[in-house]
């Protein structure tokens, strides 16, 4: 599988093979492998877009879906196109789909935040001009445009974030040079026992 979560594989000799490390269950006993796939860490970026706060994720998580929870100062959901300029609220990221599973947000610390498929609580003050005053985004502190490229701060958690992505492709791969090394230990003692046989 290629989603979070727990796998086992099952590998069984072929008929009369052997294995050269005898299980538990004999020579010739089916052996099972267990693997793990954790959630994957995911910290994006404020930014704002369409006059609204969105959250910038990096590009190599092409399959994350998220959608954006609005509250007001007294804690009520409001939807975004009920924001009013000059208002201050809080905007939340939740995770949707099948990324609900498959990941899970860190707050700046680095640690899973409270609630894994949601981001932490991000203020802002939706600006006159249609754009909000978000001084959490050092790329747009002011409200006034989109933004430009990632802080040095967001880089580095990007860059992260793709390293922790490569340890878990490099897992996967391991994994499957086990399963490989297992299939051709039972073909060489076939090969082996077809010999003796012959002979």
């Amino acid at each position: 599988g290629t989603n979070a979560g727990t796998y086992t594989v099952t590998i069984t000799p072929k008929a009369g093979a052997e294995w050269a490390t005898p299980p538990a269950g004999g020579p010739s006993a089916p052996i099972t492998l267990t693997y793990t796939i954790a959630p994957a860490p995911l910290q994006g970026v404020w930014e704002t877009a369409d006059g609204k706060p969105v959250l910038s994720i990096p590009p190599a998580y092409t399959d994350v879906t998220v959608e954006y929870e609005y509250r007001d100062a007294t804690g009520n959901v409001v939807s975004a196109d009920a924001l009013q300029a000059g208002q201050t609220y809080t905007v939340i990221a939740k995770l949707s789909g099948t990324s609900a599973g498959n990941y899970v947000f860190v707050a700046e610390n680095g640690q899973v935040t409270e609630t894994p498929t949601q981001s932490d609580p991000n203020s802002f003050t939706f600006g006159s001009d249609g754009n909000p005053d978000d001084p959490n985004n050092p790329n747009n502190p002011d409200g006034t445009g989109s933004g430009g490229a990632f802080s040095p701060k967001a880089e580095k958690i990007i860059v992260i974030l793709m390293i922790v992505m490569a340890s878990t492709l490099v897992a996967m791969l391991l994994v499957q040079i086990l399963i490989w090394t297992a299939v051709c230990g039972i073909r060489r003692l076939r090969k082996k026992q077809v010999k003796n046989n012959n002979d």
